[in-house]
C-alpha cells in the first residue's frame, strides 16, 4: 500500500478513470472518492500488479500550515 497526500481526490479519481479507459492497465481499478473517518477523501486505485495507492485529500488543515494556537507565533 502507498499513502499520498493529494489536494484533490476527486482530481485523482477522473485521472485515474481517463487512463484506465484505455485498457492498457488492465487489471488495474479504481474506487470513487470516499469520505473516511480519519479526516481525509480518499481515491483508492489499484496497480496491475494489485497494490493499493490511497490518493488522500486532508478534509482538516495540516498541523504544520495551522497557526500556533498559543499565540506565541
Amino acid at each position: 500500500m502507498v499513502h499520498v497526500v493529494v489536494d484533490s481526490a476527486d482530481a485523482w479519481h477522473d485521472h485515474a478513470v481517463r487512463v484506465l479507459a484505455g485498457g492498457d492497465f488492465a487489471p488495474a481499478r479504481v474506487a470513487p472518492p470516499k469520505i473516511e473517518p480519519y479526516g481525509a477523501k480518499v481515491t483508492y486505485v489499484w496497480d496491475p500488479s494489485g497494490v493499493l495507492l490511497h490518493f488522500a485529500e486532508p478534509l482538516e488543515p495540516r498541523a504544520e500550515s495551522r497557526p500556533d494556537e498559543s499565540g506565541s507565533g
